[in-house]
């Protein structure tokens, strides 16, 4: 259906942001980072999960960061999303575990992890994920950017937050 064409997009996409030259011309399109916000809000499983894996490497670049935050009202409908798919039984792990991703790039970014930690029930989801690991959880670098999540949060909250590692996913 739909989704899946749409999923299989964002896949590519996310694949694409693999090699730096085509992530900065990817990280320049407020198109393209429109259309992953809403398949956030509004695809399935797998269009959802691809979308947040795609913008979560569009995050490894300080420029993809700052053309997220200079989405206005979409910024706030991505961080949103990004929050439901972390913090929703309805998404497979899979799915989940890209939406931690996605966060803990965006958290590199102060004001984005601001927004973070006032998402409605994020912070609880991430703080349950990280006490006892769904059995889905795929690897050990799952839990570290599940960690790294915590860990940037942690330091927005008393304002020390100084460094920025995104990693591709």
């Amino acid at each position: 259906g739909q989704w899946t064409v749409e999923g299989n997009v964002c896949c590519a996409l996310a694949n694409a942001a693999w090699n730096d030259d085509v992530l900065e011309r990817l990280a320049q399109k407020d198109e393209i980072l429109c259309g992953l916000v809403r398949l956030l809000e509004e695809g399935g499983d797998w269009a959802a999960g691809h979308a947040a894996r795609a913008l979560g490497n569009l995050a490894c670049s300080a420029e993809g960061c700052a053309r997220v935050c200079a989405l206005g009202k979409l910024r706030a409908a991505a961080v949103g999303a990004l929050a439901d798919l972390v913090s929703s039984p309805v998404y497979s792990e899979r799915t989940r575990g890209r939406a931690v991703h996605a966060v803990a790039n965006l958290c590199g970014e102060y004001d984005l992890c601001r927004e973070f930690m006032a998402a409605p029930d994020l912070v609880l989801a991430l703080t349950s994920r990280n006490r006892s690991p769904p059995p889905g959880m795929s690897s050990e670098e799952d839990g570290e950017m599940l960690a790294l999540v915590l860990l940037r949060l942690a330091q927005v909250r008393v304002g020390t937050l100084t460094w920025r590692k995104p990693r591709r996913i």
